[in-house]
């Protein structure tokens, strides 16, 4: 996954919306953590609509925490997502030659009024993990003063503990999967229906909380942050439960712009065209491959992901196996480099084709919304997605399911 250095805006810049639900204009919020904070610095930062913003969001101000507290002060035009971000030592970067840092967060749905807002550091969600995993538990913080705050708290909460129970049924499918493998195809398809069975769970609960704040900012901020749960017929649903009020603010039309975005090539959509190279370099059309009756597994890899190219051997085992039943894959890499995506051409030994994007992540990534590979998307004979993150053990049992043992 690539990531960016923070880019900081001028300290105590405005920041630009318009009412969506809640009081708009000055603000404070009082602040105190615990821990070995004195002297340590806290930075008032904003996300956008982004997912990569939570972890690379606008610097708005800056502060020194004195007796355990601190306070910020300003004024939004309408709420905004703020992120309180601790730093404990000098290092200001997203990155560094170690990899990628990681600093204690809070995010607040700011509006007008004071929050305050308590939590001991060493228990907080780090900004990166707020941005790969996209919940925030909310475990050891308390929160008061605003009532937009309190819904977008009481969301993450329930979001974060509905993903853990997910996220333990995954891991012990994972450990016998990847690394006893001794996982049956029966079992495969038992546990990912268990799986897919808490997913829904996950989406159940999101759209109820979708549909009871469809008219402020905490409704709209859950349905642009977990979009990408949703096929694309739910999410037309989703945003036709959004009020015209809401619809019609900066921030509103933001979130239905990303919403959009997503839709086009979630579950139940027609696949996105692009143009790719080959390894000639000709150029080609992702149409020339896909919608021509077959199932067609497009694969997005690069040259130096280890979890891709550890894939490769699997996805020859299914290739050779499903391919004269009509089975096939369309490789994409996202390689900066096409000379270091060739070399691995001429090591790996794919016989199914192979494209490149020739702007590694670029407008490719972002058509097909995604930040991080392998990322497997099943298309269906008409040019649908079937799946999407359809690899690995999900892709075994959409085999299955289609060609049969």
């Amino acid at each position: 996954m690539k990531t960016k250095l923070i880019a900081a805006a001028a300290l105590g810049a405005a920041l630009l919306v318009s009412a969506c639900g809640g009081n708009s204009g000055k603000f404070q919020i009082d602040g105190r953590f615990t821990g070995d904070v004195e002297g340590k610095t806290v930075y008032l930062t904003r996300a956008g609509v982004e997912p990569e913003s939570r972890f690379q969001p606008e610097v708005i101000d800056s502060t020194v925490i004195r007796d355990g507290k601190f306070t910020f002060r300003g004024t939004v035009e309408e709420p905004a997502l703020m992120i309180l971000k601790y730093f404990p030592d000098d290092r200001r970067a997203a990155s560094d030659d170690r990899g990628i840092l990681m600093h204690p967060v809070v995010p607040i749905l700011v509006d007008g009024g004071t929050i305050r807002v308590e939590a001991p550091v060493d228990s907080l969600t780090s900004d990166f993990e707020f941005y790969a995993y996209g919940n925030y538990d909310y475990a050891d913080v308390t929160m008061s003063g605003s009532r937009l705050a309190g819904l977008y708290q009481e969301y993450q909460r329930e979001y974060s503990r509905l993903g853990k129970v997910t996220a333990d049924i995954t891991g012990r499918f994972n450990q016998r999967y990847y690394y006893q493998k001794d996982a049956t195809i029966d079992y495969i398809v038992s546990e990912l229906d268990k799986i897919d069975a808490a997913k829904a769970d996950e989406r159940a609960f999101l759209k109820d909380f979708i549909t009871r704040n469809a008219d402020n900012a905490a409704g709209v901020l859950a349905l642009s942050e977990t979009a990408g749960k949703f096929n694309q017929a739910e999410l037309a649903a989703l945003l036709e439960m959004l009020s015209p009020k809401v619809k019609a603010t900066p921030l509103g039309t933001a979130v239905v712009e990303r919403v959009n975005v997503i839709s086009a090539t979630a579950d139940g959509a027609k696949f996105a065209d692009v143009t790719l190279v080959d390894a000639s370099d000709a150029h080609h059309q992702l149409s020339e491959y896909l919608g021509k009756g077959n199932y067609t597994l497009l694969e997005f890899w690069a040259s130096w992901c280890g979890p891709c190219r550890s894939s490769i051997p699997h996805l020859k085992e299914v290739y050779e196996r499903y391919h004269p039943q009509g089975f096939d894959i369309v490789s994409v890499s996202m390689d900066d480099k096409l000379d270091a995506w060739k070399k691995a051409l001429g090591e790996e030994q794919m016989s199914w084709t192979q494209l490149a994007c020739e702007d590694g992540f670029g407008e490719v990534a972002k058509t097909y919304n995604f930040n991080g590979i392998p990322h497997c998307v099943l298309i269906g004979p008409d040019g649908e997605v079937v799946e999407t993150n359809c690899r690995d053990a999900r892709l075994d049992r959409q085999l299955v399911k289609i060609y049969g043992n």
